[in-house]
């Protein structure tokens, strides 16, 4: 169902140590968790959203629970993916876009190529990793631009192989504002602004 990957390349402004120290960091924090009603009131939607997405397995609670009176568990991934749908849902997106695009930016690496200043040597250094786009915010998110765009356009670059839209992830603001000169139809979503708006990834230490 996925298309053939691009690299992504990203700049940082910080030395080989603190580059190396930032995945350390991550995995030794935890992440935050919520309840149905916290992500109601954080992603700005009613209970009957939340409660058909996660029946249409669209949104995945990180702990799950069968049975009444007991409730879902939500993680700080799920808040952002429930913020993604709320976007999506302003456009009548249907839920198979929206479960195709969920599962994409869930479980699929993609290639990032960092940039880091070399102060010892004339040359920056480059290093490759592959990542799903969630490891890629919780460990190396610096306010970078991150852009969304679905559209019908067979113009738009596409990296998953979906039948009804094209869907593409942009890190590079210069290429997206040449294609919404050309393509003015296209669905944008600013991922950094519903990462800024859904706040930190960890509980306080």
């Amino acid at each position: 169902m996925w298309s053939q990957r691009k690299i992504f390349d990203v700049i940082l402004n910080t030395d080989y140590n603190s580059f190396l120290s930032l995945e350390t960091n991550a995995n030794n924090r935890e992440v935050k968790h919520y309840f149905s009603k916290e992500i109601q009131h954080k992603a700005n939607i009613s209970s009957n959203q939340l409660k058909h997405w996660t029946i249409a397995g669209v949104i995945s609670p990180a702990k799950p629970v069968r049975g009444t009176g007991r409730m879902h568990q939500y993680d700080h991934q799920n808040l952002i993916e429930v913020m993604i749908c709320r976007e999506l849902n302003k456009y009548s997106i249907n839920y198979v876009v929206m479960n195709d695009l969920i599962k994409y930016l869930r479980k699929k690496e993609l290639n990032f190529s960092f940039t880091i200043p070399s102060y010892d040597r004339p040359d920056p250094l480059e290093i490759k990793k592959s990542l799903t786009l969630y490891e890629f915010i919780k460990i190396y998110y610096q306010s970078a631009e991150i852009f969304l765009t679905l559209s019908k356009d067979p113009r738009i670059p596409n990296i998953i192989d979906q039948d009804e839209y094209r869907v593409d992830i942009s890190f590079d603001s210069d290429d997206l504002s040449d294609i919404l000169q050309h393509c003015p139809s296209i669905v944008l979503i600013s991922l950094s602004r519903l990462i800024e708006e859904a706040g930190v990834f960890f509980k306080e230490d």
